[in-house]
């Protein structure tokens, strides 16, 4: 995906947070990847939702990515194995151990047989290392912030943690900019353009006058209201007298804890057989009878019950569903009579706060003393009967140290807080205050103004939205409900958490505990509605409800605690009051009397147990309890906001009320009235002072402003823009808001003029349109939408077009329904989703936002029988209790699963259907769940009538699903719902880009090609640059792709766009249907847009294209051998891989010159030995006589076919191996066979790619001659790798791969990033043929399934898919000018098939034929000259001429071939390379080829006749393959002098067979040179590794494979392990002076410890041995031999017990199960550690051996033994084929006794031989000492030396602590390091390093293991790079060794021992 693309699905994700789209966020997220939210990671954590968990993971990371992610994953299902023992769920826990945690065993066996252990134990933590294992929470709380320090450290999370910096509602900028544009191309644009849609561009229709361009409005955005606090709480009342008996009515809310809806009205006929006419029957539901006519109750059928879907975009007449149960109700509570006049309505008292009240409270003794918490965090104390304030208190965290992080760096960012709730103890001597911000504050009160601190709790993340007291166990405690989603519980004394309550999916909006007899609980709610009931167990909710409104819900009992009620208001602003039946859990009435559309969150609060109060519609609305219908209204005298906050005190007697100038109105019945004057005649003094009535009144102004602002839509203060106008919602003016009277004495100072508008200049108005002709509005008038005049004239933003569709905002209290523009946006994201390929996304959207249903997923999830996926699904559009069709659908998914469970006799989840699933139906019909029930007890379910014709669960599920689908199209909540809108491809990347050419337009200085870079922020051509005119802005989405079946053309809406180049006419036949459509193989139908009439006539009826040649003949699709397979699971070994032409342009012409057969290669002139099986070749492109080879043992070899020489042969090894998946490392151990799949030259030749059969491509390159060094290892596909590619799709080398994973993915060629995952083959992807028509880039790949798939490079998904001929196995090539296509293709049967395509019709133009009937082997095919074709099958090279479908001739290259050689054309096709049967190559020429050939022989005569001659004085310099490929004129770059590093040419050839050049030793005096001495600390890089273990001598020394460890051996036998950190600091994690690694213990603190006898062991001879990844150790110390795991030090096992006692060790280098053991008797045991047995005993030493090394070159094995004698053992037959002595150098007496260490080079021919005495360099197969360097006599003598890891330098250690560094190639020495630069302060002539190991990956880095237990490493200064400098040739001896450069990877492999 581009980064432009990658940037957009940022935007989607921040627009789908925004829309609440919670799971489709979280899904999107996983599915692309791009942005790992941990907090969501976390709460997933927390709630041990683990297949959640893991499903979110695997969108990052996979098992055996990396150790951090096989980490990651095992400690979660540990954990939740361990839970699961905990709970003792033994087949749980059986189920995780088999499914989740076997994976690990191959990786750390010994760990899987620990915790399978855990089984026997009867509590786990008997096992020491869990025996602090505590409860389930913490133990989840400890495991995640390993899991987070992991995920941090991870590199595949890199950039992923973060989410960019963008401004709100990005994306709709984007889209508002983009019908900028679209107005701005307008021909007849309009001042206030009408955009009703974004599924097509925008036009203003037809000219209207002469109108200039106008801007858009932005009708997606408006003024985005800023995100606000939470909705109102309303009233609780959790502390009522103490109630009565009979806890019956909290049984039915506990009785299910499962969370069940129940219907809204009993259903029609459910029944085990569907009626005949179930629509006809389910249009009349039944009524629950009643004898009370005053009960009403609503049908499904029901305007107001009906559902809808996600409040988006929503009519003003849609109300939410009431469920009306039929349940009987009694309608006499035994109310004592009453009157009007009870109810509070005189306004008494107004008070005057300052800021808006949030919350207020009576005291509960003290009646007057009123509690307010404000918006602005204030706290006042009120006396109601003197109106005087008593205390003020502004918000402040008193202990600001002790809070949270967050909440200080919240505060610091922004210091506004607003109260949320305050409330006052049961007995008034407590008051607490809830924050927007974190924290609650507890105030003790004293009486008066005294309140003192109490408590201050940071009780919750985000805001804590609610505060109640309880008294749970008869001590008082403090429950609040926050932003965390969580209820806690604290001790009201300490302030001690005493319980936390999870469960809520949304933020918990408000809290009412409550009693009943000893049952203590709490009821809560929730922003998306759900009401919750919990226990002070912490056993989690015992009911789950949806509250009517579905969003701001609170709940309060009556004064007696006896009746239940809720208020709640919806997002749309309707406001359900309602009583609930807690028997049944079920709504028992709903009041009446609100408007359609509140203002604001609706507070309530109830009263003497008779009335409901609620404040609405600028008046307090009262209700008596037993009566639905609204009672009266009080308007307190005008002046309230639109949703006034209310609260009574504890006798009803006072009211007080929230005015909109921040006030509070107090009402009082009359009761209050004389409660007051009461306590006025007590303070007559006081009250005095206060004027009651103003002489005087002032009539203060009020502005649309005002009311919108005061009237707080929700509770908290709601966003400016929460209402749209200064009208109410029934479009009254403002002069019908009543004006608050004040006193004059207050307002003196105020100067106020009324403002008058009468002209139409001084405001904005529109007539909205009414093409309807309607009546007059509520006032009387038709409704005008006013605004405040604007005076700026910006191009982006005027509130016009669509002004009155509301657009929702982001959380707060404001959150209105989506604009129809927003829904279109929506649709428009599911289409880009799609495009994309994230599927499960999609399908979580249409669920989440109910737009649109799928009904074919629906059908494919019902199909499956994946039915929690269908039920969830089907409840983003109906809940089972919507209406009849609703409950129907629901009946027989739940009926299905049901039987489908009995079929299977699993008897225990039918019950559990039964209880959970279709217990919800028998309130509707108890007959039909009795006879469900009674299937129970049947032995099959078909013994029942009814159930007789059941048949098989497929058949069942495809009838149920016929019926379903009608249900689904006959039930209104899908009604235009069931078809996506006609959009064009691409729709939302053609408008983000027009809002590009929008932004660029805007540009100060547009240049002519902008470079858009982001989304994020608007493109600006920066500083200006000349007068250049606006350009096109490239759009980086679409490219230039105006295809078929591709991106849309922009059309008018691109004028900055270049014109499109015609489309090449062969593409558009591929490109024209993106859908998969299965075509005849081998037809020449029309594969295209112009489809025929009866397509499928024709497909059977292939037409042929016109020939005027007889003799061809097309292959119809009908012949059997077309026939589609499954893939194979054993190819033979003939199989051939594809051939790729590059996509290189050619010119077009077809016309050919005449040519005879003397044109083809046919005579053999070269037979080159490879040694193994060549499986692909290919000739270098501009040096046409290089051949590279790859073969199936996975060595790459370059030949010079010219010479005959082999300049390189390279083993397979990976490089990095600690980089690389899991998988692959499992695998290579497993199997350490790999084999070539594909080997290929870039374009230019300057890098050649290799695939591999395991997981890698690697990537060389080529600096001429025998010059290769690596690029680039990619870890590119799991399985193997079946094809490479290269190409240059934006202008930039790529790499193309594909693999066993069913995908092609394409890389970059510089870094090796990924650029592209083409996704859609159903097969492994065999093939890939890139190519390109004039400017359109796009890929071809075959499947094993015989499908051929294009692609463009736009993560779009795949062109064409058509059958390949041969249905299995196909190539695809085009001819070298690019204009023709052919195919080459196998099948399984052997069946060969070379075609020609018609690239315009997508159809086969001609079959070649000669083919025989069955092929050995799977046939390689190639293209030359744009003339002929090559195919090799039966032993043979076949031709053709490409015109000709018949046979032009066969060569069979003198014999030995094999069945289907693989064959590769250079680029003039004058040379062909052919595979042998006996692992040879053979180069056939034709005339110009063995011209070029003798060409370059003749050219290098003089060069070999130079050897023959001996010079008097030659100075023989290193020879290098480029300067023999110079001088024959083939090489165009010289190589350096290391290029080559052998003597030898792949044949085995001595080093005097190289030519080498002579120099005249003049040209070489001038060279200056000086050895490089390192004497001090500051001239070298060294660090002493920590050595907290007392140690004594360092007997062996080695770097881990993977660079990042060294493990040491000392002479008292423990093991020695340096792990160096990975972090930021370090992020390779590799060893390194400038980092301290730790010396590693397991945790269970156990060493290595080898066995030792009882002799001395510092007299004991120690050795090891390395497996190759790390996993294990091979050691011993004079006694057993002990093989270690390397992860938790423990010993796997021991074996042969001395004597003798083993000396060296060496695993063999392709089975780690077999070891070459050096003993102290002399001998070599082939030990095999699988089958414990000794295979072979080698003998040939006199003394003990010393050292081994394996070649997997020549196969042999190489010891070196105390007596300086070398041996070399065959490991086939494990004879012995050579040995030979050391040449001690003369004068030199070596001890009796003395060790020889072999290393072998990386070119796995020669070795390095090191003895006290001497370095030399041996060559292998003759045994010949190639070069020798000795100290000088006196000299201190060799302790160790070993190959740096590329083999290019040799490290020495002498007795004396110095250090020398050689040349390889000659020995010549380049640097000594004294023993002051590393050993600082420690001059001891005792210390001195005993050996020396080099690091695996760095050259210049090695290690010393010292005499004293010291380990250093060290490396050359960070600005010299490298030791010393290269020495010429007189400096070091007069000859010098070549060497083969190293084969297979950098990293030698290490030196055993």
């Amino acid at each position: 995906m581009s980064s432009l693309s990658r940037e957009l699905v940022f935007l989607i994700l921040q627009f789908l947070d925004e829309e609440k789209f919670k799971e489709t966020v979280h899904k999107l997220e996983q599915e692309s990847g791009f942005y790992f939210n941990m907090k969501y990671f976390e709460d997933e954590v927390h709630n041990g939702n683990w297949d959640n968990v893991e499903k979110y993971l695997s969108g990052f990371t996979k098992v055996d990515d990396n150790r951090y992610s096989m980490k990651i994953f095992f400690e979660i299902r540990k954990q939740k194995y361990l839970e699961a023992l905990d709970k003792h769920d033994r087949p749980k826990a059986v189920e995780i151990l088999v499914k989740d945690l076997k994976v690990f065993a191959s990786f750390n066996e010994e760990l899987f047989k620990e915790i399978t252990q855990l089984l026997t134990l009867e509590n786990f933590r008997e096992n020491e290392q869990l025996s602090k294992y505590g409860d389930t929470k913490s133990a989840r709380s400890i495991m995640l912030i390993e899991l987070k320090k992991l995920i941090e450290a991870n590199p595949l999370f890199r950039d992923k943690l973060q989410l960019p910096n963008l401004k709100n509602s990005r994306l709709r900028t984007l889209i508002n900019q983009s019908l900028n544009w679209q107005h701005q191309l307008c021909k007849n644009p309009r001042p206030n353009p009408d955009i009703k849609t974004l599924f097509v561009d925008h036009s203003c229709g037809q000219p209207n006058g002469a109108l200039a361009p106008s801007p858009v409005n932005n009708p997606l955005l408006g003024v985005m209201p800023k995100a606000g606090s939470f909705p109102p709480l309303g009233a609780h009342g959790p502390f009522q007298p103490a109630p009565t008996p009979v806890p019956t009515p909290l049984a039915g809310w506990m009785s299910s804890p499962a969370a069940v809806t129940h219907p809204a009205v009993s259903g029609g006929p459910i029944g085990l057989n569907a009626p005949t006419n179930p629509v006809a029957i389910l249009k009349h539901p039944r009524t629950p009878p009643t004898a009370n006519p005053s009960i009403e109750y609503a049908s499904a059928d029901s305007e107001h019950v009906s559902k809808r879907t996600r409040p988006l975009g929503i009519s003003e007449e849609v109300n939410l569903p009431v469920n009306i149960l039929p349940v009987s109700y009694p309608q006499n509570h035994n109310q004592a009579t009453f009157s009007l006049e009870d109810l509070p309505k005189t306004v008494v008292r107004t008070l005057s706060q300052g800021s808006n009240p949030m919350s207020m409270d009576f005291h509960p003794v003290q009646q007057t003393i009123l509690l307010v918490g404000t918006n602005v965090g204030d706290v006042a104390l009120w006396d109601v009967g003197n109106r005087e304030r008593l205390i003020l208190k502004n918000f402040k965290v008193w202990e600001l140290g002790t809070c949270s992080m967050s909440l200080q760096a919240s505060l610091v960012k922004d210091p506004a807080v607003s109260v949320n709730r305050i409330i006052w103890s049961p007995d008034g001597s407590l008051f607490g205050v809830a924050y927007s911000r974190h924290i609650v504050q507890i105030y003790a009160y004293h009486g008066g103004e005294d309140i003192r601190q109490h408590l201050e709790i940071d009780a919750h993340v985000g805001g804590v939205n609610d505060i109640a007291f309880a008294h749970p166990n008869k001590q008082l405690s403090i429950i609040t409900c926050g932003d965390d989603k969580t209820i806690r519980v604290w001790d009201a004394t300490s302030g001690t958490k005493q319980h936390t309550f999870e469960g809520h999916e949304a933020p918990v909006y408000s809290v009412c505990p409550h009693h009943k007899e000893n049952i203590q609980f709490i009821f809560s709610t929730a922003l998306d509605g759900k009401i919750k009931a919990w226990l002070y167990d912490n056993l989690g909710s015992r009911v789950d409800y949806d509250a009517p409104g579905h969003w701001c819900t609170t709940m309060a009992y009556s004064a007696d605690g006896s009746r239940l009620f809720s208020c709640g208001t919806s997002k749309e602003g309707e406001t359900f009051i309602v009583e609930w039946n807690e028997s049944e859990g079920a709504v028992k009435r709903t009041y009446q009397g609100f408007r359609k559309r509140s203002l604001g969150v609706v507070q309530f609060d109830t009263t003497r147990n008779r009335f409901l109060a609620a404040g609405d519609e600028f008046v307090i609305k009262f209700w008596d309890m037993d009566n639905i219908n609204l009672l009266t209204t009080v308007d307190a005298d005008g002046g309230l906001p639109a949703s006034p906050r209310i609260r009574f005190n504890k006798e009803g007697t006072l009211l007080a009320i929230s005015t909109h100038d921040n006030g509070i109105k107090i009402l009082a019945n009359g009761d209050g009235l004389r409660l007051l004057r009461t306590l006025e005649n007590r303070s007559f003094d006081a009250s005095r002072a206060v004027s009651e009535t103003p002489t005087k009144p002032i009539i203060s102004p009020l502005t649309a402003a005002s009311v919108a602002t005061t009237s707080g839509i929700a509770e908290r203060t709601a966003p400016p823009m929460a209402i749209a106008s200064g009208m109410n919602g029934e479009g009254r003016n403002m002069v019908d808001v009543k004006p608050r009277i004040v006193d004059e004495s207050t307002e003196k100072s105020k100067i106020w003029k009324l403002t008058e508008v009468n002209e139409p200049a001084q405001c904005r108005s529109l007539r909205l349109p009414d093409s309807l002709r309607t009546s007059k509005g509520s006032d009387g008038d038709l409704n005008y939408w006013w605004f405040p005049l604007r005076l700026d004239r910006s191009p982006v933003v005027a509130a016009a077009a669509l002004g009155s569709l509301p657009v929702r905002g982001f959380g707060g209290g404001g959150e209105r329904a989506m604009s129809s523009l927003s829904r279109e946006l929506v649709f428009l994201i599911l289409q880009f989703l799609d495009e994309e390929k994230f599927k499960e996304t999609v399908h979580k959207l249409e669920q989440e936002s109910g737009f649109y249903f799928n009904m074919k997923y629906f059908e494919d999830e019902v199909h499956n029988g994946n039915w929690d996926n269908v039920e969830k699904y089907l409840s983003g559009f109906t809940k089972v209790d919507d209406n009849r069709y609703s409950m129907k659908i629901f009946f027989e998914i739940r009926k299905q699963k049901y039987l489908e469970a009995l079929d299977k006799h699993d008897r225990p989840k039918a019950v559990e259907i039964l209880v959970k699933d279709l217990k919800v139906f028998a309130s509707f019909n108890e007959e039909l769940f009795k006879e469900i029930t009674q299937l129970l007890t049947l032995e099959n379910f078909r013994e029942n009538e009814q159930l007789s014709k059941y048949g098989d669960t497929k058949s069942a599920r495809s009838i149920m699903l016929i019926e379903l689908k009608k249900l689904i199209e006959a039930n209104p909540l899908f009604r235009d719902k069931l078809q996506l809108p006609n959009l064009k491809n691409s729709r939302l990347r053609t408008l983000i880009n027009q809002s590009l050419n929008w932004q660029h337009q805007l540009c100060k200085n547009p240049r002519p090609n902008p470079d858009i870079k982001t989304l994020f922020v608007d493109h600006s051509c920066g500083q200006p640059n000349g007068a250049l005119a606006p350009s096109p802005v490239n759009n980086p989405l679409l490219g230039v792709m105006p295809k078929a079946g591709s991106f849309p053309p922009l059309g008018a809406h691109g004028p900055f766009q270049p014109a499109p180049t015609p489309v090449p006419t062969p593409l558009a036949g591929w490109m024209s249907s993106p859908a998969a459509v299965t075509h005849p193989a081998v037809s020449g139908g029309p594969i295209g847009l112009n489809a025929p009439t009866n397509p499928v006539a024709i497909l059977k009826h292939p037409r042929t294209p016109p020939t005027a040649n007889p003799s061809i003949e097309y292959a119809s699709a009908d012949s059997e051998h077309v026939s589609k397979r499954t893939r194979p699971l054993g190819i033979s070994e003939e199989v051939n891989l594809p051939v790729n032409i590059l996509p290189v342009s050619y010119p077009q012409n077809h016309n050919q010159a005449t040519f005879s057969l003397e044109d083809l290669p046919k005579t053999v002139v070269r037979t080159l030995s490879q040694g193994s099986n060549p499986m692909s070749m290919d000739f270098h492109p501009v040096q046409q006589t290089i051949l590279l080879v790859g073969t199936n043992v996975g060595d790459v070899a370059l030949w010079d076919v010219g010479n005959r020489e082999r300049l390189i042969l390279k083993n397979f090894k990976v490089w990095e191996l600690g980089t690389c998946s899991m998988s692959l490392q499992a695998s290579l151990v497993k199997d350490p066979a790999v084999s070539v799949n594909r080997i290929i030259w870039s374009p230019d030749g300057s890098l050649f790619g290799v695939a591999y059969s395991r997981h890698i491509v690697q990537i060389y390159a080529y600096h001429g001659g025998e010059d290769i060094r690596q690029h680039l290892e990619i870890d590119a596909h799991v399985g193997g790798v079946n094809d490479i590619a290269f190409a240059h799709p934006n202008k930039q080398l790529s790499i193309i791969t594909c693999g066993d994973d069913k995908t092609i993915r394409v890389w970059d060629a510089t870094s090796g990033t990924k650029q592209h995952t083409f996704e859609g083959h159903e097969a492994p992807v065999y093939s890939v043929c890139p190519h390109h028509k004039e400017n359109i880039q796009f890929i071809f790949s075959t499947a094993l399934d015989g499908k051929i798939k294009a692609w463009l490079y736009d993560n779009l998904g795949s062109r064409v898919d058509y059958d390949a001929p041969g249905h299995w196995c196909t190539t695809m090539a085009y001819s070298a000018d690019g204009s023709r296509l052919f195919s080459c293709g196998t099948s399984k049967e052997g069946e060969t098939f070379i075609v020609e395509w018609n690239e315009s019709e997508g159809a086969v133009k001609r079959t070649y034929q000669g083919f025989r009937k069955r092929s050995l082997g799977v046939v390689q095919f190639d293209t030359t000259r744009n003339r002929f074709l090559a195919a090799g099958d039966e032993f043979v090279i076949k031709f053709w001429d490409m015109d000709n479908i018949n046979l032009l001739t066969t060569v069979d290259a003198d014999g030995g071939l094999p069945a289907s050689p693989r064959i590769r054309f250079n680029k003039e096709g004058t040379l062909l390379a052919i595979s042998t049967h006996d692992n040879g190559i053979k180069i056939l020429a034709n005339g110009d080829g063995l011209r070029l050939l003798r060409t370059l022989e003749n050219r290098s005569f003089d060069a070999s006749r130079a050897v023959s001659e001996t010079p008097t004085k030659p100075i023989i310099s290193p020879l290098t393959a480029a300067s023999v490929a110079t001088t024959s004129g083939i090489a165009e770059r010289t190589a350096p002098p290391m290029a080559i590093a052998s003597g030898m040419n792949g044949e085995g050839r001595n080093m005097v067979d190289v030519k080498p050049r002579i120099v005249d030793e003049s040209t070489e005096k001038s060279k200056i040179w000086k050895l490089t001495e390192v004497n001090e600390p500051a001239q070298c890089r060294s660090l002493r590794l920590p050595d907290s273990l007392r140690t004594s001598k360092i007997s062996r020394l080695i770097y881990t494979n993977s660079g990042v460890a060294i493990l040491a051996l000392a002479s008292n036998a423990i093991h020695l392990l340096w792990k160096w950190p990975r972090n930021e600091r370090h992020s390779s994690g590799k060893a390194t002076t400038s980092v301290a690694p730790q010396l590693w213990q397991p945790p269970s603190g156990i060493l290595m410890t080898n066995e030792i006898t009882d002799t001395n062991p510092e007299e004991a001879v120690h050795c090891f041995a390395l497996s190759k990844n790390d996993s294990y150790v091979m050691s011993a110390s004079g006694g057993k031999i002990s093989l270690f795991n390397m992860m938790t030090f423990k010993t796997m096992t021991t074996f042969m017990s001395p004597p003798p006692a083993a000396t060296v060790l060496a695993f063999h280098p392709q089975d780690n199960n077999i070891i070459a053991i050096g003993m102290e008797d002399s001998t070599i045991q082939i030990y095999n550690v699988r089958v414990d047995e000794v295979k072979s005993k080698l003998r040939g030493h006199s003394k003990r051996i010393t050292g081994l090394a394996f070649s997997n070159v020549l196969n042999v094995l190489v010891s070196s033994g105390a007596d300086a004698q070398l041996c070399v053992f065959g490991t086939d037959g494990w004879e012995k084929q050579k040995s030979r002595f050391l040449q001690i150098p003369s004068g030199r007496t070596p001890p009796a006794s003395s060790d020889t260490r072999v290393q072998f080079h990386q070119d796995q021919i020669h070795f390095l031989a090191v003895h006290e005495t001497q370095i030399a360099l041996y060559e292998t197969t003759k045994l010949e000492c190639v070069k020798q360097w000795s100290p000088r006599e006196g000299s201190a003598p060799i302790s160790h030396a070993t190959f740096s890891c590329d083999s290019q330098l040799i490290y020495a250690t002498f007795l004396d602590a110095t250090i020398s560094i050689f040349n390889a190639a000659n020995l010549t020495l380049r640097c000594r390091v004294l023993p002051a630069a590393y050993l600082v302060g420690n001059a001891s002539t005792t210390v001195y390093p005993l050996v020396v190991a080099a690091h695996p990956s760095e050259p210049n880095q090695f290690a010393v293991g010292m005499t004293d237990g010291g380990v250093y490493v060290l490396e050359p200064l960070e600005s010299e790079g490298k030791w010393g400098a290269n020495p010429p040739a007189e400096n070091g001896s007069a000859s010098s060794m070549s060497i083969t450069p190293p084969s297979g990877a950098s990293n030698s492999d290490q030196p055993q021992r």
